[in-house]
């Protein structure tokens, strides 16, 4: 491994500080240049979800059709994507999202969590308090955190499944979003 020294060398040359000049001033650029293209990527990402999600599922709408193909064998048909968060039991405003999957029988897609955070040096109390927990002899020295969840995934899951059985879950109280999508294929790969 090279070490670096911190201080210039003593008897640094014109040209030796000159490279370093010209390839401090390139790292610049290619940082710019960097910046520059995840804008553009940034930009591009938008406007293909504005016309993933918006403008083409509109004009299909406008056509009545939800599966066209092109003269040019672009097939677009339209589809329904569920977007959510996780729901947890530690934000107070998902209490009653979690309180309506229990009270409408979905309570298996909520997973309980027992989180205990230790130092480093007691990973052998970590392997006992699997089956003691709180009656082990240190467990009040323990920050011990109870929580229950619902991952994105498993909520969005649940609410498509619902959805597409005929039964109509409130969406806005479970947070989740029902999305029109396009999906654009064609013939060859792109």
């Amino acid at each position: 491994m090279m070490e670096y020294d911190v201080e210039p060398a003593p008897l640094a040359s014109d040209d030796q500080l000159a490279r370093v000049s010209t390839l401090a001033e390139r790292q610049l650029e290619e940082e710019r240049e960097i910046q520059r293209l995840e804008g553009m990527l940034k930009a591009a990402k938008t406007a293909l979800s504005m016309t993933r999600e918006r403008d083409l599922p509109e004009a299909m709408a406008a056509a009545q059709t939800a599966d066209h193909t092109s003269l040019a064998g672009v097939r677009v048909k339209l589809a329904v994507e569920y977007r959510c968060g996780q729901l947890t039991s530690e934000k107070p405003d998902h209490h009653p999202r979690l309180a309506w999957l229990t009270d409408e029988g979905h309570g298996d897609v909520i997973k309980n969590t027992i989180v205990v955070r230790l130092p480093l040096e007691m990973e052998a109390v970590a392997d006992e308090l699997m089956a003691l927990l709180r009656t082990h002899r240190l467990g009040n020295q323990l920050d011990v955190a109870r929580a229950r969840m619902v991952p994105w995934n498993t909520l969005a899951a649940l609410a498509r499944e619902l959805t597409d059985a005929g039964a109509d879950p409130p969406l806005d109280l479970l947070g989740v979003a029902r999305v029109p999508l396009a999906r654009v294929s064609t013939k060859e790969k792109i």
